[in-house]
């Protein structure tokens, strides 16, 4: 029995042309798999980058070796105040910068591979000046070469606001607490010094520091910026008002804002004219009333007025006490005024005239 012959089809021209395309075919599309895979790293590549600068709150610009711009991203045009279509591109970053020489250094020393930082002032496009804090910082390219320069300007002019609003605060507290132990200690030295038991000398500074930390919570409410002289008034009188002597007073005036300083004398020299009414005078007494009144001439000057009426007959202390000379001296002083004190029979009566501001 004869055996099938299979013998192999001759690598003929056309045979070796398809063989050719079929191989080509399939390389082909490997490199095209191979390309789309890299096209898609690249996209997602640039999708992260994107959204880093859309999430960061600072001005991000990528400037060319020589200075120009070549991008300002989405923040970096709102910090700017840049209008819409409005462009920096190819502009000289340094323009920005007319006096800082940091700037130029800057770009120097990126374009030979190092990193700088330098805080500085300088306007947006708007004419808005602000602080910023600014990193100027090489970008490498193929072979560690320097191709382009990052810049992140940080908009720091909130917190630099705030770090000089501390710097005065913590000044101003310091001064405050100086002055403050420098009252009360003339206040100890001036209640000690008068003829008095201890026990007396004793009420006498505490109903004083009493008064002094009153005024202090009326400027706490206020900030320590001013507070309402009616306000002032009411409060310093308001131990002597608990005392079952609320009917017994008139206050009346229109609003005028005092300074801190006034607010402390006027609380003292209040404390100290009620309290000598309830010692000596019209609070002494179950009939007598105090008129606390002030007005506002028509030459700008505050009338501030404390009469006492319908207590008993009333002399003239013998000695200046430290509540008379609290109130003459330091009233006068913080008001930049005048104070006429008066002992008369029917009542004492204390009249401040100083100008409104």
């Amino acid at each position: 029995m004869a055996m099938a012959s299979h013998e192999r089809e001759p690598l003929t021209p056309r045979r070796l042309t398809a063989a050719a395309m079929a191989l080509a075919s399939a390389g082909a599309a490997a490199e095209n798999q191979a390309l789309q895979a890299d096209v898609a790293a690249l996209a997602e590549a640039a999708a992260v980058l994107s959204g880093v600068l859309a999430a960061s709150g600072d001005c991000i610009k990528v400037l060319s070796l020589d200075g120009r711009i070549l991008f300002v991203n989405d923040s970096g045009r709102h910090i700017l105040e840049m209008l819409e279509g409005e462009s920096l591109h190819n502009l000289h970053w340094t323009s920005f910068w007319p006096n800082e020489p940091r700037a130029v250094s800057g770009l120097a020393d990126a374009c030979a591979g190092r990193d700088s930082r330098f805080v500085g002032s300088t306007p947006t496009l708007r004419g808005n000046n602000k602080q910023w804090d600014v990193r100027i910082t090489p970008v490498r390219g193929a072979g560690d070469a320097v191709t382009q320069i990052l810049v992140v300007s940080r908009d720091i002019t909130d917190q630099q606001r705030l770090e000089v609003q501390k710097a005065l605060l913590s000044d101003e507290l310091e001064h405050r607490i100086k002055n403050m132990l420098t009252m009360v200690a003339a206040i100890a030295h001036q209640t000690l010094r008068a003829p008095a038991t201890v026990e007396e000398a004793s009420a006498s500074f505490a109903e004083r520091i009493q008064a002094l930390a009153r005024a202090q919570t009326i400027l706490t409410r206020s900030s320590w910026e001013s507070a309402d002289l009616r306000a002032v008034v009411i409060d310093a009188l308001e131990p002597f008002r608990e005392a079952g002597c609320e009917r017994r007073f008139t206050i009346q005036g229109p609003t005028v804002d005092l300074s801190a300083g006034r607010v402390l004398a006027l609380v003292l020299a209040v404390h100290e004219l009620a309290a000598n009414a309830v010692k000596y005078g019209a609070l002494s007494g179950a009939d007598g009333h105090v008129s606390v009144v002030w007005s506002i001439t028509s030459r700008d000057l505050l009338v501030f007025t404390w009469s006492e009426a319908g207590g008993p007959e009333v002399f003239p202390p013998e000695r200046t006490g430290f509540g008379s000379r609290l109130i003459k001296q330091m009233l006068a002083a913080e008001f930049r005024g005048t104070v006429a004190l008066d002992f008369a029979a029917s009542g004492a009566c204390c009249v401040l005239t100083a100008p409104l501001h």
